[in-house]
């Protein structure tokens, strides 16, 4: 997405950790935790974004949102 990719896992029984990490030319730069709420405000806006410029993401990004 951008400049960004955002990640999201769980350790065994640990809580929910996000990232984000900085990419540029295909390098990761820099990663950071990001708080849950944060994470997805941004992936969201990224996602909005990403649809807004292709007919093919907005649909994949539809039908993946009403499963």
């Amino acid at each position: 997405m951008g400049d960004y990719q955002y990640r999201i896992g769980r350790e065994k029984q640990g809580p929910i950790v996000t990232q984000r990490a900085k990419v540029v030319r295909g390098i990761v730069l820099k990663t950071e935790q990001i708080p849950v709420e944060q994470w997805i405000n941004e992936l969201a806006s990224a996602l909005a974004e990403e649809a807004a410029h292709s007919a093919q993401a907005r649909d994949s990004l539809e039908r993946f949102l009403l499963q």
